[in-house]
C-alpha cells in the first residue's frame, strides 16, 4: 500500500485590492450612466494532495476555493437615479 507523501491545506488568507494587479476600483461613463465597481475584502482557501509514484516521478492535484465580494454603484444622471447593489462571487 503506498502512502501519501505530503498534504497541506493552506488557512483562509485575506487580500485587498491592489493597484499593482489593477485589481482595485473600476469607473465607466457610458450615455450619462455612471458605473462604479468597488472590490471588498476577498479570501480564498487550497488544499495541495502529493503522491510520490517513483524517485522521478509524482502526482500532485489540489483544490481551491475563492470568494471576492464587491459592491457596484451605477447611476444615470439623465433620470436622477442611483442604485447600489453589494454581489459576491465564489469560485471552487
Amino acid at each position: 500500500m503506498h502512502r501519501i507523501k505530503w498534504s497541506r491545506w493552506h488557512p483562509a488568507q485575506t487580500y485587498l485590492e491592489s493597484g499593482l494587479l489593477k485589481t482595485g476600483k473600476e469607473e465607466i461613463s457610458q450615455n450619462n450612466v455612471d458605473f462604479h465597481g468597488d472590490p471588498e475584502v476577498r479570501y480564498f482557501r487550497s488544499m495541495v494532495v502529493r503522491k510520490g509514484l517513483s524517485d522521478l516521478l509524482s502526482f500532485e492535484a489540489g483544490i481551491n476555493y475563492t470568494k471576492r465580494k464587491y459592491e457596484l454603484t451605477i447611476t444615470d444622471r439623465d433620470a436622477g437615479f442611483t442604485g447600489v447593489s453589494d454581489f459576491r462571487i465564489n469560485i471552487l
